[in-house]
């Protein structure tokens, strides 16, 4: 058996031969240059969802000075998966979503996350933004499958 690989920023990983017909998503990506949705475009687009992602994050965590709160990451983890769903739907594409997002304190230990699926990879889509601040870890992932 092979050791796993880690994604770097901006690294793509090769999924194992028996996961190579799934669509995966293993960056860390900076959002910051994502380009926007083609108008007709009928295909994923993780660079604009990744956009969409960050933007959350910082909307409704970055009001709080991007501190960990125990006593608020409940209503943070439900406000991100809503403002990520509503900001996906305005996009009118024809995809269903679901969304989920882990938030948990940093405190110097490692938080593991896997995420894979079995559809239509030429137009279907899973990504995983990993964003935060010293204080705590928010990872957001998002499933597009197409109508």
């Amino acid at each position: 058996m092979t050791s796993p690989q880690i994604a770097q920023p901006g690294q793509n990983l090769v999924p194992p031969p028996a996961l190579q017909n799934r669509q995966t998503s293993h960056t860390l990506a900076d959002t910051s240059t994502a380009p926007l949705f083609n108008d007709n475009s009928t295909s994923f687009n993780s660079d604009q969802v990744q956009q969409i992602a960050h933007m959350a994050v910082q909307k409704v965590v970055g009001a709080e000075n991007m501190v960990y709160k125990l006593d608020k990451v409940n209503q943070w983890c439900q406000d991100i998966t809503d403002t990520v769903t509503i900001e996906l739907a305005k996009l009118q594409k024809p995809f269903k979503y679901a969304v989920t997002c882990i938030i948990a304190e940093n405190k110097g230990t490692v938080l593991h996350t896997a995420a894979t699926a079995y559809w239509e990879t030429k137009k279907d889509g899973l990504i995983s933004v990993q964003l935060g601040s010293d204080s705590f870890y928010c990872i957001v992932t998002i499933f597009s499958s197409s109508v």
